[in-house]
């Protein structure tokens, strides 16, 4: 009887130190999986609607050395993985060419825009990319009024966009006499 006793405390004895070390590999096996998980990024499609204005604190860029340009953009609106944006959202007018004058054969205006943006997400966290966009005069408004298309490419971020990588479209752009606009983006971010 004893020996019966002796055995039994040793298979519990053994099968508690076998549980112990279960869940120790199973804690180590949750931080290795989350660890992999936060190094793995994941490619994601992206889209907003969004419409800017010009700060009016931010010195004009001259296109082609001749025309002024709002050198930055107040961004808003919501894109997707970032809300609502917050405010810090800009676009950075970097150089801007003319590329036609207006002209009896061709009465539209066009230039190409390169900038850089921020783009803050609602928690915070940062988005950083480069465009180039293409904008076209509407000769029945003398020029005052342009459409556009262009494209984004990510160069990095803050927080869950650290390391970011991708790019979008821009799609319908509208410029007003006013010097606001109005946009859509879609494409694909890596994060």
């Amino acid at each position: 009887m004893r020996k019966l006793l002796f055995i039994s405390m040793a298979v519990l004895l053994f099968a508690a130190c076998q549980k112990e070390s279960i869940t120790e590999n199973k804690s180590q096996f949750d931080a290795v999986s989350e660890s992999s998980q936060a190094n793995n990024p994941k490619a994601r499609p992206i889209s907003g609607d969004l419409n800017n204005a010009p700060d009016p604190d931010a010195a004009p860029v001259l296109c082609s050395g001749v025309v002024p340009i709002s050198g930055q953009n107040l961004i808003y609106g919501n894109v997707s993985h970032m809300g609502k944006l917050k405010s810090g959202t800009v676009g950075i007018a970097l150089d801007c060419e003319i590329t036609n004058f207006p002209s009896a054969l061709d009465p539209s205006f066009r230039a190409t825009i390169n900038f850089n943006e921020i783009w803050v997400a609602a928690n915070g966290d940062k988005l950083f990319s480069s465009s180039t966009i293409y904008i076209v005069g509407d000769p029945a408004t003398q020029n005052t009024t342009f459409t556009w298309t262009g494209s984004n490419i990510v160069t990095g971020g803050t927080g869950r966009f650290e390391g970011a990588t991708g790019g979008w479209q821009q799609l319908n752009g509208k410029f007003f006499a006013d010097g606001t606009a109005t946009w859509s983006i879609s494409g694909n971010i890596t994060y």
